[in-house]
Formats: C-alpha cells, sequence, structure tokens
C-alpha cells in the first residue's frame, strides 16, 4: 500500500467515527443520520463529529478535486442533523466488518472496467456502456452480491471517484461511462488494491494531508497579520486600519456559551469591517455611492490588481467572509434568522450548529481559509509584477 494519510491506521478517534457508521451500515444496509453519528461519538470518545469529520485524512488532487473517508448529502465533511453520513469504500476498509463489502464493490468495479475495455470504438462518435445496476447485480460476478438492492451498491459507487456522475437517479439506477475512466481499474483485486489505485487516479499519491480545517486558534490572527504586511509590502499602507489589538485578541479565544459566540462573531466582523482599502477616485466615487465598505471596498481593489483566474478565486473567499458577516448580523436581529441558516448551509457548515463551541471552531476556520486565500492571491499577484 503507498504511504498515504488517507491509508495510514487512523487516530482512536477517527477510527471510532469510521467504526459507528461500518456498524450501522453493516447491520441495517443504512447509513445513520449526523445526529446519530455526532451523539454516538460523544457518548464514546467525547468527541464532536463535526470536528472529526474535518479533521479525517484527504486524497486531493486539487481543492475541487477530494477523495474522503466519509461522504454526506452536502457532499462536504458537514451535514445537518437529518442527513446520512456514510462512508466510501476508501473508509471501509478501515473496518473489518465492513471491508468485506468493501471487496465485493471493488469487483463490480474490476467487471466494469473489463466490460467497458472491450467496447468497439467508433471513429464517429463516442461510445459509452450503459448497464442497469438492477441488471448488474445478476451478473455473473466472482462475488455474490446477496443482500445489495440497485439503491444501496449505487449510492456506493457514485461516490467513487472514477464514478462520479456516473450512476443516474431513481429510478432508472443506471451506470454511464464514457471516456475510459476505469481503465486505471482494469484487474483491480481488492479494496486496498483499489484505494491505492483511487489516489493514483487522482494525482493525490504525492499530496500531503490538507491542512486542518479546525487549526490552532492564534492561526487566525496570525493569518490577518500576514495578510497585512502583504498588503503593506504591495500598496505601501495597513490593509487592518483602525483594528484594536484588543479585539484581534478575541478570536483567538474559545466560546462556550451563545453569547460568547455572538461575541466571538462581533469581533470577527468587526476585523472585516476595519479593513482600510485605498481606491483611485473615480473608482472611489462610485463605492461611497453604493455605500459600499470594506469588503465590498476590497473586491473592486482585487478586480484591478489581480488576473482573471485569481480575481475569481479572491472573490470567491470574500463571499464566504461576507457570509460571516451575515451570520453575526442574523445573531443580532432576529428578524434575519432565516438569512443565518442560509449562510451556514452556503459555507457547507451544519445548520442548526450542535453547539456555540462547535459553531465558533466552524466558523473561525472558514474565516482562515478565506483570508488565507486572499494573502495568497495578492502574494501571487505581487510576484507576477516584479
Amino acid at each position: 500500500m503507498i504511504d498515504h494519510p488517507i491509508t495510514n491506521p487512523l487516530s482512536p478517534i477517527d477510527q471510532a467515527l469510521v467504526e459507528i457508521l461500518a456498524e450501522r451500515w453493516v447491520r441495517s444496509w443504512k447509513w445513520p443520520v449526523y445526529d446519530y453519528l455526532n451523539r454516538t461519538l460523544a457518548s464514546r470518545t467525547g468527541a464532536s463529529a463535526v470536528e472529526t469529520m474535518s479533521r479525517l485524512p484527504v486524497a486531493q488532487a486539487s481543492p475541487q478535486t477530494q477523495y474522503r473517508l466519509i461522504f454526506t448529502e452536502r457532499g462536504g465533511p458537514f451535514a445537518e442533523a437529518n442527513q446520512r453520513v456514510g462512508l466510501t469504500l476508501a473508509g471501509m476498509r478501515h473496518v473489518a466488518d465492513a471491508k468485506g463489502r468493501a471487496d465485493q464493490v471493488v469487483e463490480v468495479i474490476r467487471w466494469l472496467a473489463q466490460a467497458d475495455a472491450q467496447l468497439e470504438p467508433d471513429p464517429d462518435r463516442a461510445v459509452s456502456l450503459e448497464v442497469p445496476l438492477l441488471e448488474l447485480l445478476s451478473t455473473d460476478l466472482r462475488v455474490q452480491l446477496r443482500g445489495w438492492s440497485p439503491e444501496t451498491l449505487g449510492e456506493i459507487l457514485e461516490h467513487e471517484p472514477a464514478l462520479w456522475g456516473s450512476i443516474s437517479p431513481s429510478p432508472e439506477r443506471k451506470i454511464t461511462l464514457r471516456g475510459g475512466h476505469l481503465s486505471s481499474f482494469l484487474g483491480v483485486q481488492d479494496v486496498d488494491d483499489y484505494v491505492e489505485r483511487a489516489i493514483r487516479w487522482l494525482g493525490a499519491d504525492r499530496s500531503a494531508r490538507p491542512a486542518p480545517l479546525y487549526p490552532s486558534p492564534l492561526q487566525l490572527p496570525e493569518a490577518l497579520g500576514y495578510l497585512d504586511a502583504i498588503w503593506r509590502a504591495r500598496f505601501g499602507r495597513p490593509l487592518l486600519g483602525r483594528t484594536q489589538p484588543a479585539t484581534a485578541a478575541k478570536l483567538a479565544l474559545d466560546c462556550r456559551s451563545s453569547d460568547e459566540l455572538e461575541a466571538r462573531l462581533s469581533a470577527v466582523a468587526d476585523v472585516l469591517g476595519h479593513f482600510d482599502v485605498d481606491l483611485p477616485a473615480p473608482v472611489d466615487a462610485e463605492a461611497k455611492a453604493g455605500n459600499e465598505r470594506s469588503l465590498s471596498r476590497l473586491r473592486r481593489r482585487l478586480k484591478m490588481e489581480l488576473d482573471e483566474r485569481g480575481y475569481e478565486r479572491a472573490a470567491s473567499a470574500l463571499v464566504d467572509l461576507q457570509r460571516v458577516v451575515r451570520i453575526r448580523a442574523g445573531a443580532q436581529h432576529s428578524g434575519i434568522g432565516g438569512e443565518i441558516a442560509d449562510a451556514f448551509r452556503e459555507l457547507e457548515l451544519p445548520y442548526p450548529p450542535a453547539n456555540p463551541a462547535d459553531a465558533w471552531v466552524s466558523i473561525r476556520a472558514v474565516t482562515l481559509r478565506a483570508v488565507d486565500v486572499l494573502r495568497e492571491e495578492i502574494q501571487a499577484a505581487d510576484r507576477s509584477v516584479s
């Protein structure tokens, strides 16, 4: 097996999480909802499911191409209370009771890869393989797929990288393969062999474990300071403007209550609201006429300074920061509570959060990620100029 975090032995808490998911599925052929997972993990280990899920290792070739040990209905490492959380084949291989079933799915993938490879090419059109899952279950495979239904098999297959987007929704539930994506899995033997090939297929075999979503509490103040330093070096003036040290220090504090969460969110909004962005006179006048504040002004400046790719990435980060500000505004004004829920979902954070502590850790991590993106793009633009 190649040395990659997603294949290495898990920590005791990570292992407990995947075992909770596997034991329910092996027993009932159904994945549990997030609320069950969170409560059961807390009773067994004292850990939070959302924090543990976000720390699980990931195989990724890029931020947009990630293969995880788990899957959720939202696609990322977060789920709402009633949404189901399941294991990919990479996750199932970590649990002895689920590994046998994972091997059965790999046998299906081996069969599909062979059938796809045997298609006769057509010089005038792309050929494809279409197989109804119900028909696949009756195929003469090396393993007996007793207990499997088209729904359970499709749910597993559709979360595997080479089959993303290949499984049609109910009621048809059929596989459509195009482009020979399974050629790398010809002759695959078992789930260990499969996961190794999947990592290589993604181009993630040299990838390190990504930075944890839940970093040190000091990282957000440090990231803001780093962004400010890069901004000063590029534009000759501070970005953080009138931000008070005491306000920035609050970003490193923990949160144990709703009142403390509101105070932490206010600190974030205060720091973001004091970004001091200088604009050329005509642009400045237009921004003031629209009553635009710090983040909107920053968007205008970055539109002027960055190339198209860099601006798109920075603009996405700014949208996330604006969502964080919306959560803070919603917490202070009950009339816009619906906006809080929307902002949480748009940030792929569970709503309602399990508790104020989890909410703050998640929001702080999202803010850190966005700040880092802004700093990276400004640095890259600075290097391109020099």
